[in-house]
C-alpha cells in the first residue's frame, strides 16, 4: 500500500496547528514523527485518519481519497494503537486484542471460532499468548502495550498507526516494543507511522522521518538525514550531538542532548 498525505492543514479555530504536511509511507516502510510538546502530533495522526477533518489538503490510500472510502474499508487497511491508559476496565487481554476484528464482522455479528483463533495468533505474534486471560486493569503498562499492538494485528491491517507506543515504559519494555515494529515491518511488510519523542529511536526504528515545529515548518525525508543536529535544535531549540557507535559489528546512532539553546 501507499498511505500519503498532501498540503494537509488544520486549525483549532484561529490557531493554526499544521501546514502545508505532505509525506508518503509505502508497505514495509517505518516512518516517525517527532515534534515538541504540542505542536500537533497526535493531531496529525487524527487529521491523517480521517478522526479530524483537514482545513485543505487530503489523506489518500493507493490513490483513493480517505474522505471517499468507507468506513469498513479504510479499518480492514489502518489499525490504530492509540497511547494506553489503564481504563479497559475488567476485559480480558484476549478479549480486547479480539475487538481487533470489528471492522470485519457485519453488524450485530459474533466473532467466529477464525475470529478467535486470528486473536490468539496476533497475541503469539507479539509474544504475549501467556496474557490471554488475564484482566487488562492487572496488566502492567508494557502488557498492555503489547496487547494493544496485538489488538491492532488481529484487523490483519495494512499500515499501523501508533501514538508514542514507548512511553512511559522501562527500558525492557521499550526496546520490546521498537524490536516488535520493526519484526512487522521487515517480516510481515506493515507500514507504520509512529509518533515518539525519542530522536534515538526514530534512528533505530524508521525509514522515514517527519519533524513538525512550532513555526509552521517540517523537514520530511530519510531518517539519518532529518534527525539531524541542525533540525534537533531548530525544532527542539535543543542543542544536540548525533555520533556513530560501533558495537558487535553494528554501527549505531546515539543522540546526547547537550544544552538548551536561547530563544531569538
Amino acid at each position: 500500500m501507499i498511505f500519503a498525505v498532501e498540503n494537509g492543514c488544520f486549525s483549532f479555530k484561529e490557531n493554526r496547528v499544521l501546514s502545508d504536511i505532505s509525506f508518503s509511507v509505502s508497505s514495509g516502510q517505518v516512518m516517525s514523527v517527532l515534534g515538541p510538546n504540542g505542536v500537533g502530533k497526535t493531531t496529525l495522526l487524527r487529521c491523517m485518519m480521517g478522526f479530524l477533518k483537514w482545513d485543505s489538503g487530503a489523506t489518500r490510500i493507493d490513490g483513493r481519497e480517505l474522505q471517499t472510502m468507507r468506513y469498513g474499508e479504510i479499518w480492514k487497511k489502518i489499525a490504530y494503537v492509540p497511547q494506553s491508559k489503564n481504563s479497559y476496565l475488567s476485559f480480558t487481554a484476549e478479549e480486547m486484542v479480539l475487538m481487533g476484528r470489528t471492522a470485519h464482522l457485519r453488524t450485530f455479528a459474533q466473532p467466529t471460532a477464525e475470529d478467535k483463533k486470528m486473536a490468539l495468533r496476533s497475541m503469539e505474534q507479539v509474544g504475549i499468548a501467556r496474557l490471554r486471560f488475564k484482566k487488562c486493569n492487572e496488566l502492567s503498562g508494557g502488557e498492555l502495550q503489547m496487547v494493544l499492538i496485538a489488538r491492532a494485528l488481529c484487523a490483519s491491517p495494512e499500515l499501523l498507526v501508533l501514538d508514542e507506543p514507548e512511553s512511559n515504559l522501562d527500558f525492557k519494555n521499550q526496546l520490546i516494543v521498537l524490536e516488535t515494529i520493526a519484526k512487522l515491518s521487515k517480516e510481515s511488510g506493515i507500514a507504520a507511522i509512529v509518533n515518539t519523542h525519542y530522536p534515538a529511536h526514530a534512528l533505530k526504528l524508521s525509514d522515514i522521518a517527519l519533524i513538525l515545529t512550532h513555526s509552521g515548518t517540517s523537514y520530511y525525508g530519510p531518517t539519518e538525514k532529518i534527525v539531524s543536529e541542525v533540525n534537533m535544535r531548530d525544532a527542539f531549540d535543543v542543542r544536540v550531538l548525533i555520533h556513530d557507535v560501533l558495537f558487535e559489528n553494528r554501527v549505531l546512532k546515539n543522540v546526547i542532548p547537550i544544552s538548551v539553546t536561547a530563544k531569538a
